[in-house]
């Protein structure tokens, strides 16, 4: 006999933000998450920048998908909107045939991502979708890793000050020497 190993995302479940104001392309993304099984998709639905506006108020989302051209924002606007009102979220814009360029430019503004209507089926929006969020809780780990990096520094500075001393290292493969800002200046030879 033989067993049979699968690999799954695990059961992951994921809370989506979908703001679409045509209803028709509101109940195909609503389908094409539908497909998935893992991670599972629950979708609420928002057809204003407004109404996305209080339910983000009162929830939070793993991904944000949104049509960029609703009743009360326009283009770029839009992600401008989300994004000053609450940043740090995972939003993919969703554009129309015309609005490609468009799409690029709300990547600029912190977008992870665009998708061009008409032009995925649901394996491309959920593989779209899983990539947007997988790349974004990496760059959050790097951000995260970047800070505490930083305050150790910081920390390591000022213990240098404290006691007056400063550290060299050598390093044997490129055969460079570094020495800290506060070696530095304790030698006279920098700030």
């Amino acid at each position: 006999t033989t067993t049979r190993i699968t690999y799954t995302m695990s059961s992951q479940e994921l809370k989506v933000l979908l703001i679409e104001d045509n209803p028709g392309d509101a109940f195909l993304m609503k389908f094409y998450l539908g497909e998935s099984t893992s991670p599972v998709f629950h979708v609420s639905h928002a057809e204003t920048v407004k109404a996305a506006l209080e339910l983000l108020s009162e929830n939070t989302f793993d991904i944000i998908l949104s049509d960029m051209n609703l009743p009360d924002s326009f283009g770029v606007d839009t992600i401008k909107s989300i994004l000053s009102n609450y940043p740090g979220n995972l939003v993919i814009v969703l554009t129309g045939l015309t609005d490609e360029e468009v799409g690029l430019e709300t990547v600029r503004y912190g977008a992870q991502d665009f998708l061009t209507k008409g032009k995925f089926d649901s394996k491309v929006l959920i593989s779209s979708v899983m990539f947007a969020f997988e790349r974004f809780k990496l760059n959050k780990q790097i951000d995260s890793f970047t800070k505490q990096l930083d305050e150790e520094n910081s920390r390591l500075d000022t213990i240098q000050k404290l006691l007056n001393v400063g550290y060299i290292e050598y390093d044997t493969k490129t055969q460079k020497i570094f020495r800290t800002d506060y070696t530095l200046k304790l030698t006279n030879q920098g700030p």
